[in-house]
């Protein structure tokens, strides 16, 4: 089904490519599943993945560990895309839902206080990633693409309809900015990262896109600083 489809006209800032357009809405399952938004159907989500958050509502989510097919910005968007699709496409990987783009450090809010004076994101996305369905499948190493595994990932995110460009990414990031100051007990642990779920073939104003910035308890952070080394 995908190699009938030529991409490259079609590529923008974008998210999951997708055969399926059905509209459906499904119920939380799980403790890290909180009422879904409607969306369109997509490819399935890795193993063990949270589902889709609320649009407009911050929420603590937790990834599993993971592996992820990863490339940088340096053709921009559409060279991310082709490089990481031919990468799975030769591999057999199945495609899954949705397309992780990390943003660059300095977007990141540090809670509390400071979040209010971050600047906003101001150009694209510096790296993409496809998702693996299961955390065995492949080999990581260096292909076109960049394979990893990842550690178990807590983080603040918003869901968001909009096109997957930085006018959505800000206002995403507006958004956990406030949450944060209102929330001192979690302290941002990296760099932002946007989570798009739909196809170039869905309209900008139905797609679905969530926010998120890795974050870690407070209380972790001072335990970590006041340990001393064994």
């Amino acid at each position: 089904m995908w190699r009938a489809v030529d991409w490259k006209p079609l590529i923008g800032m974008l998210g999951c490519a997708s055969a399926l357009v059905e509209p459906v809405a499904q119920p939380a399952k799980g403790a890290n599943d909180v009422g879904r938004p409607w969306m369109f159907s997509e490819a399935s989500l890795p193993a063990g993945f949270p589902a889709p958050g609320p649009v407009g509502e911050v929420i603590v989510k937790t990834y599993p560990a993971h592996r992820m097919a990863r490339a940088a910005a340096g053709k921009g968007a559409n060279g991310m895309f082709m490089k990481l699709f031919r990468h799975i496409e030769r591999n057999e990987i199945a495609m899954t839902a949705p397309v992780v783009m990390g943003w660059p450090a300095e977007n990141a809010a540090e809670g509390g206080g400071d979040a209010a004076g971050k600047q906003p994101a101001t150009q694209g996305p510096e790296s993409m990633a496809f998702l693996y369905g299961k955390p065995t499948l492949g080999a990581a190493g260096v292909d076109p693409a960049d394979p990893v595994v990842l550690t178990e990932t807590v983080v603040v995110s918003v869901g968001l309809r909009g096109s997957y460009d930085e006018a959505t990414m800000n206002r995403g990031l507006e958004r956990l900015r406030a949450w944060l100051g209102e929330h001192p007990e979690w302290t941002v642990a990296g760099a932002p990262r946007s989570l798009a779920y739909n196809s170039p073939f869905v309209p900008g104003f139905a797609k679905y896109s969530e926010v998120q910035l890795p974050v870690i308890r407070a209380t972790d952070e001072r335990d970590g600083r006041d340990r001393k080394p064994e």
